[in-house]
């Protein structure tokens, strides 16, 4: 039974990092005294936006395929993690995660590169939950290690 237990508790640690991963992206991301947009919120403007925001079609065209392509790896790994945790393979969680990580902060990194957030907008608090999304993560890897080594003695 004990066994058993220990399984179960990397493994809800796991779920809780890839659960967090993808309830963030609905978390506010970018605020203003007036308006306050989650990652999907902001993927659903650049959807819908045309050439003359963006100033040429080249510009318009990249970041309409660029945020919810980001937004859509960001989905798929944190599902490969899921997936890897309940398979109980730590060295996929770690990949998962990794690929996660570098794919917010690609996308982070675009929006203050082009003076989104911070500058029109202030951060969100989504800019500080998946830090803690990321410490869930890497939790849930080094308990499903510990698990594993556990199981194989």
């Amino acid at each position: 039974m004990e066994k058993t237990n220990n399984k179960i508790i990397g493994m809800f640690i796991g779920i809780a990092g890839a659960t967090l991963a993808i309830i963030s992206l609905f978390l506010t991301f970018a605020e203003s005294h007036m308006v306050n947009e989650s990652l999907f919120g902001i993927a659903k403007l650049y959807i819908n936006s045309d050439s003359g925001v963006w100033g040429s079609k080249e510009y318009e065209t990249f970041y309409k395929i660029f945020v919810p392509t980001m937004l859509g790896l960001i989905i798929l790994f944190a599902i490969i993690y899921l997936i890897t945790c309940v398979k109980m393979k730590p060295v996929g969680m770690i990949v998962s995660c990794v690929l996660t990580i570098v794919a917010f902060e690609v996308l982070k990194w675009d929006f203050s590169d082009r003076g989104i957030v911070p500058g029109s907008f202030d951060k969100g608090v989504a800019f500080t939950v998946i830090y803690i999304v990321y410490a869930v993560m890497i939790a849930g890897i080094i308990v499903r290690f510990i698990e594993k080594a556990k199981n194989k003695a």
